[in-house]
């Protein structure tokens, strides 16, 4: 009747083999969970592990289907590791007075060594997962007992005399430990990109970042959407990076994952003043379809007590603040590696775990930092460290909600204020120093700033001024930005006759503050500003029924520092950065060769009809500009060929609303160049000299692909957001008209 019984058994047991039970393939959980272990500690001698290998971190159980799990998380585990777990287990029915002893080797076969008498026909599984460093023990549950308990102990194979590490007396109806290790995920300059070739980078660029592998902001969106685990992006809501995000098509996933609770996107105090950089954050943010937020980001040390936690530099990285009831949340400080291709660093596990064990609740982990600089956008380190961090359920990747109501630490003391950066001179494009340093002038712009109408130039000066002020580390770039500080001023211009719009001519300004006279062809329809070293058109504005609208501007009004740092030449002035389209009209190749307002031996050069005509140094070239009713009309005197660059910004501001992409709009013929907004105002330029034109639409076709380092990307892949340029190469003289169609 006995072997009738068995027989019986047996056979049910093969009829279900097949058959997964609902809870059969469910990820592990933390109730799942019954200790954690301290790394690196033998427990009986205080002595450290011998290797990753036999050092345990964490021990579950659970049933699956028919089968009884005991899961070991261990430090590091690979292929090559030679060890032996032994499992010694105790129930409430076979193996009440003597435990059932299993042996997982390494290699070979696993061994059971039951009791005196005891002969349950059955067999222990195991599974190794060196990717998460974890191994699975599986038998059939039907042969234990509904109660039961077990010291789990590692050795060096072959087995010696004492244990590499023990962890005793786990039974299965223990709850699971009382903490988790908190860890929060952030980082910064999380898309900076100013070109399609650097939005197509930031995204998931071909040899970038710190290993010179595939790298970008996608690695870490799609492995956390992939994985569950949050990560926090603290300056994404800048109106520059949600703009190019928008241009390659990516502002869904950040809305997808924001509504998943996936993204921490604080509100961004870019710049200072940080009421007006908070003001275009929020605004770009509600443009883009991304909600507001609890908390802020800034990479100054003001404290913004309007939100309810801040993320601010703090000397302690590993606990949170408090300061009159906001909750001050540090960056991300840790140096060295974090993600590797085998998950988490044998530093970060580490420090996981001393956390998940510490008595103070407010222990925290904080790993991130610079995105450019992290192997986080690593494509294989992120898939295999946020893998690491899903299968480990003794880890808490914190949300913003659970940041709420995350431990604070101690009260905020301020640190002494920062020394300031020194000032930096600025030069004229002729290399002599204005009466200016970069601070004297920051004072300057800031005041009139602040005393600006309201309009969308005021904005476009604001926007300036803050990428050309932005906290760095980098000297060089510090002083590079300095030189180009003026152009603040010159759309500081603009936006004053936009509200007050007159007629004034003259070439007696100096709105850029640059030590050097700027002309002027002003009327109540049009503002062009005209520099004298170059002749060049560096801004045009328009007015009509709809409001004022900008048309040409330099590259320097939306991003410095693009090219090689070592071609840069502060002293320089504007030509301090030679990759810069300073304006149209900038010839080749002596774009800042100073032209005279003298016509036929009279000075100022200004004829009845307002045209203004500038003689260059040598008399060698002659440029004429005359406004009209349409537009502007240019006409070029030279006895030489020549090569001469117009950037055209098509009210740049448009670009920071969601789907802007989608309504700019390109007309190609063999006399003209149109750029522009399908619903809104265009440029129209015509030349009866030769000429090429493109924009940064051109990227559109390739940003499908991945980023190939082999391919000759067009000019327009590298231009600034939202410029297209027209190249003329001409012969002798010849007319361009600037017209509003």
């Amino acid at each position: 009747m006995k072997r009738n019984s068995i027989i019986f058994i047996v056979l049910i047991l093969l009829t279900t083999a097949c058959a997964v039970a609902p809870e059969a393939n469910r990820p592990w959980a933390y109730a799942d969970l019954r200790r954690l272990d301290p790394p690196d500690a033998c427990p009986d001698e205080g002595r450290d592990a011998p290797t990753p290998a036999t050092d345990i971190l964490a021990v579950y159980t659970r049933t699956s289907g028919y089968d009884l799990q005991i899961r070991l998380d261990l430090l590091d585990l690979t292929f090559t590791d030679n060890y032996l777990v032994e499992i010694h287990l105790w129930d409430n029915t076979h193996y009440a007075q003597s435990p059932l002893v299993i042996q997982i080797p390494a290699s070979g076969r696993n061994q059971l060594i039951q009791p005196a008498g005891e002969t349950s026909p059955f067999q222990v599984r195991s599974y190794r997962n060196p990717s998460l460093d974890t191994i699975t023990i599986a038998i059939n549950r039907i042969f234990i007992g509904e109660r039961y308990h077990f010291d789990i102990y590692t050795y060096l194979s072959p087995a010696g005399p004492t244990a590499a590490d023990q962890a005793l007396n786990i039974r299965s109806d223990d709850p699971p430990p009382l903490s988790r290790a908190p860890l929060l995920l952030a980082f910064t300059d999380s898309f900076p990109a100013y070109t399609p070739a650097q939005a197509m980078r930031r995204w998931d660029g071909a040899h970038t970042g710190p290993t010179g592998e595939r790298h970008g902001l996608s690695n870490v969106l799609d492995n956390a959407e992939r994985y569950g685990v949050p990560v926090a992006l603290l300056d994404l809501k800048t109106p520059a990076s949600l703009s190019a995000l928008d241009f390659i098509g990516k502002i869904d996933q950040i809305q997808r994952m924001a509504a998943r609770r996936l993204l921490i996107l604080p509100d961004v105090a870019y710049g200072e003043p940080a009421d007006v950089s908070l003001t275009f954050s929020r605004r770009a943010a509600r443009d883009f379809g991304l909600p507001a937020s609890p908390s802020v980001y800034t990479p100054f040390r003001d404290l913004l007590p309007a939100y309810r936690y801040q993320f601010i530099e703090l000397s302690d990285a590993t606990h949170l603040a408090r300061r009159a009831g906001q909750m001050l949340i540090p960056f991300p400080t840790l140096a060295g590696e974090q993600a590797t291709v085998d998950g988490l660093s044998l530093n970060v596990r580490k420090l996981l775990i001393q956390a998940a064990l510490s008595p103070d609740a407010g222990d925290i982990v904080l790993l991130g930092g610079s995105l450019p600089n992290s192997t986080w956008g690593d494509a294989d380190m992120a898939s295999a460290a946020f893998a690491y961090i899903a299968a480990h359920p003794w880890i808490w990747a914190l949300n913003g909600e659970d940041l709420l109501s995350f431990p604070l630490g101690a009260e905020y003391l301020s640190p002494p204020p920062p020394t300031p950066a020194t000032p930096s001179p600025i030069y004229t494009t002729q290399g002599q120093a204005t009466n200016l340093d970069s601070a004297a002038l920051q004072s300057r712009l800031s005041s009139e700033l602040h005393n600006a109408p309201e309009n969308p130039l005021t904005d476009s000066a604001w926007q300036m001024y803050f990428a050309l002020t932005a906290p760095t580390e980098d000297a060089r770039l510090q002083s590079l930005r300095a030189q180009y500080l003026g152009g603040v001023g010159a759309l500081l211009a603009a936006s004053r006759w936009a509200k007050n719009p007159e007629h004034k001519t003259g070439c007696d300004f100096d709105l850029d503050y640059d030590g050097q006279n700027e002309c002027l062809l002003v009327s109540p329809e049009y503002f062009a500003l005209i520099e004298t070293d170059g002749a060049r058109l560096t801004f045009l504005f328009a007015r009509d029924e709809s409001g004022v609208h900008q048309l040409i501007g330099p590259t320097a009004q939306f991003a410095v520092g693009l090219s090689d740092p070592s071609e840069w030449k502060a002293t320089r002035g504007e030509g301090a950065d030679p990759a810069q389209i300073m304006g149209a009209f900038s010839d080749t190749p002596k774009p800042f060769e100073i032209y005279t307002p003298v016509f036929r031996g009279y000075t100022p050069a200004w004829t009845s009809n307002d045209t203004l005509t500038l003689t260059g140094a040598h008399a060698s070239r002659v440029k004429t500009f005359r406004l009209t009713e349409s537009g502007l009309e240019i006409r070029y005197y030279s006895p030489t060929p020549l090569s001469t660059r117009i950037p055209i910004a098509i009210d740049p501001w448009q670009r920071f609303r969601a789907g802007w992409v989608a309504d700019v709009r390109a007309s190609f013929t063999p006399a003209s160049w149109e750029w522009g907004l399908a619903n809104g105002i265009r440029l129209e330029v015509r030349s009866d000299a030769p000429f090429s034109a493109q924009g940064i639409t051109i990227s559109i076709p390739f940003l499908s692909q991945v980023e190939n380092p082999n391919l000759d990307y067009p000019a327009g892949h590298f231009y600034p957001f939202p410029l297209s340029v027209m190249e003329i190469q001409a012969n002798g003289d010849f007319t361009i008209l600037l017209i509003l169609p």
